[in-house]
């Protein structure tokens, strides 16, 4: 009668170590497409709220107001943020359009402030600031809404027919308006594996003045 042979001290031993090898291959396979997965899924839904804002900002600049008015116009961009640790702030008129057609003249203001969420790792949120109805008799309280968040900066860049400048005041048109403005609003490094950024380039039309402006000035 022949004895059955055991398996070796040995033997066992390299079969435990395969073993942890291959479970440990698998583990890593499954956690990068876990990871994988988690960050399609942070990007769908990234996606749509930057997709907005880029909405929103190419309306602004589109329909911007540079007129003689001292109440309608107004383009001010600072590239050291105004009472914000977060570089870029800008403000602008500009007109918001309503379903039935009319139009209402706006100020609006972007700029970063620190986010407060328990998450945010200190990055900040795009807001956007719009004092409505400028022409109104009574005042109206300016309404705020949060854009983006896990902002880092906004660089602005506003083309002048020779090169791009950081900054630009033709508040009450105290000067000419640029010819283009470029906003690219940058986020953090946690956000960035979404984008690096995101950016709008629109050209400025500038509002035609009347012969009865142009009639006025000349005889004052």
């Amino acid at each position: 009668m022949k004895s059955k042979q055991a398996f070796t001290l040995l033997e066992i031993i390299m079969t435990l170590v395969l073993s942890a090898v291959l479970l440990g291959a698998i583990s890593t396979f499954f956690s990068g497409a876990v990871r994988l997965r988690d960050s399609g899924t942070v990007r769908m839904d990234a996606l749509p709220a930057r997709e907005r804002t880029l909405n929103i900002l190419r309306s602004d600049l589109s329909h911007l107001i540079l007129a003689d008015n001292e109440i309608t116009g107004s383009l001010v961009g600072d590239p050291q943020g105004v009472n914000s640790k977060y570089p870029g702030s800008l403000s602008l008129t500009t007109t918001a359009f309503r379903s039935n057609g009319n139009a209402d003249v706006i100020e609006v203001t972007y700029a970063i402030e620190e986010d407060d969420a328990e998450d945010s790792d200190g990055s900040g949120m795009l807001l956007r600031e719009v004092n409505p109805h400028l022409l109104a008799v009574q005042y109206q309280e300016p309404v705020t809404e949060v854009l983006l968040r896990g902002v880092q900066a906004m660089e602005l860049g506003f083309w002048d027919g020779d090169q791009w400048l950081d900054s630009w005041d033709a508040d009450h048109s105290t000067n000419a308006p640029p010819a283009a403005v470029r906003v690219k609003i940058i986020f953090t490094e946690s956000e960035q594996a979404l984008n690096d950024a995101i950016e709008v380039l629109a050209p400025v039309m500038m509002t035609p003045r009347s012969s009865a402006e142009e009639d006025e000035e000349e005889e004052s």
